[in-house]
């Protein structure tokens, strides 16, 4: 009996090395997988990277090209790349995955023109949006859904607008009205920009005699009614530009101020 008993005792404290070895190797792991593979991005992201690039590279460019180094994370963006060198091209094309966007972009096809022509379209919108509304320059993220099929032409695009800036000078509104207002601005810049774009998400910065505000809306969020889509707005702390405007408008409001004088960019 007293046999049993110790064989038992040593069974239970085989059981608790065999545990504690259990857990130092899951914790090893995590501490591996936070602390040295970040900077290299994880294993099963490297291999979904690799295979969207290697499918996307092939499509788009052919057999006619050549893997120039291996495939690298970039800490900084959260995405993995690789340069491709193209038969009769001496220059280098990069090609990125963003896992977290799960979109790729690339060097060569950057699209100039769209933006350009993205740049004037909303230029043009100051002049018949009222005289109260300011649109600053316009700028987009342009890039390509990696979770398509590459060979159907044309490709599917994954388009980010980006406003910092718009400013409106009207001082009677609500704070109610002025969420109305920063919506039917975006509205209204989507409707004119048309299909040419596919602006699934967006960075929009809004001030008036409010506040600042701040939110992500898609061309197709732009189309919703109100009520459905005002949770997307939310009031942000401004910077020093943005308090000199809204103060300003409060001493129009108040009378110390004439609107002529007023600067938004002061």
């Amino acid at each position: 009996m007293a046999n049993g008993c110790l064989y038992g005792g040593e069974f239970i404290n085989l059981g608790k090395k065999v545990f504690a070895g259990s857990l130092l190797s899951i914790m090893l792991i995590i501490v591996y997988v936070f602390v040295f593979a970040a900077p290299f991005g994880s294993p099963w992201g490297w291999l979904v990277a690799k295979y969207k690039l290697d499918k996307y590279s092939k499509a788009v460019y052919g057999d006619e090209i050549k893997q120039r180094g291996v495939l690298t994370y970039n800490l900084k963006d959260n995405s993995y790349w690789y340069d491709l060198i193209i038969k009769g091209n001496n220059a280098a094309v990069t090609i990125k995955y963003n896992p977290y966007r799960r979109d790729i972009s690339d060097s060569l096809l950057y699209l100039e023109k769209l933006d350009e022509k993205l740049k004037e379209k909303v230029k043009a919108m100051d002049n018949v949006l009222g005289k109260d509304i300011n649109l600053p320059p316009a700028t987009a993220y342009f890039a390509i859904d990696a979770d398509q099929d590459f060979s159907n032409q044309p490709l599917k695009r994954k388009d980010k607008l980006y406003l910092l800036g718009i400013t409106n000078t009207d001082v009677d509104l609500t704070p109610e009205q002025s969420e109305e207002k920063m919506l039917e601005i975006i509205s209204a810049v989507y409707k004119n920009l048309g299909d040419e774009y596919n602006f699934t998400s967006s960075q929009i910065i809004y001030t008036d005699i409010n506040g600042t505000k701040e939110t992500d809306i898609s061309a197709g969020d732009s189309m919703l009614p109100y009520e459905q889509i005002k949770q997307k707005i939310n009031d942000i702390a401004g910077g020093e530009v943005q308090d000199q405007f809204i103060k300003q408008l409060k001493d129009v409001k108040s009378g110390i101020l004439s609107k002529s004088e007023i600067n938004p960019y002061k």
